[in-house]
């Protein structure tokens, strides 16, 4: 068979080899594709559950969230871990969302009417005030 090289095809393999394969002991092409497609799917619900509860908090403060797609995946990846699944996502989104946007507030460079733009950089998460 043959995928189409896309801009994702090397992460794609990337979850396949480091998650699916090792976990399930699955080499079926096709049941470890469906299981990487389910797996990031759910991953992304949760990631962009917990960065709304994050959204709502900064609205509060009269700031606006702003999460571009690449960033929810770099979050979810990044906080995702083959013994505890999910719950280091938490602590991810902790310490490259909501500590930067804490040090914006106290240093008084974010304020009311601000918009807050997460963006995945160079591999990274970067968060940015417009």
């Amino acid at each position: 068979g043959y995928m189409e090289r896309t801009p994702h095809y090397d992460s794609y393999v990337k979850i396949l080899e480091e998650e699916l394969i090792p976990a399930m002991g699955c080499t079926e092409p096709i049941a470890i594709a469906l299981a990487a497609a389910k797996a990031r799917e759910t991953l992304g619900a949760i990631t962009r559950q917990l960065l709304s509860e994050t959204g709502s908090r900064l609205s509060r403060l009269g700031v606006e969230l702003k999460v571009e797609d690449p960033a929810v995946e770099l979050l979810a990846r990044q906080g995702s871990d083959r013994e505890y699944g999910a719950r280091p996502l938490r602590r991810a989104i902790s310490a490259l969302v909501e500590d930067p946007a804490a040090d914006l507030l106290l240093e008084g460079r974010m304020k009311k009417g601000d918009t807050l733009n997460v963006v995945a950089e160079d591999g990274r998460v970067q968060v940015r005030l417009v």
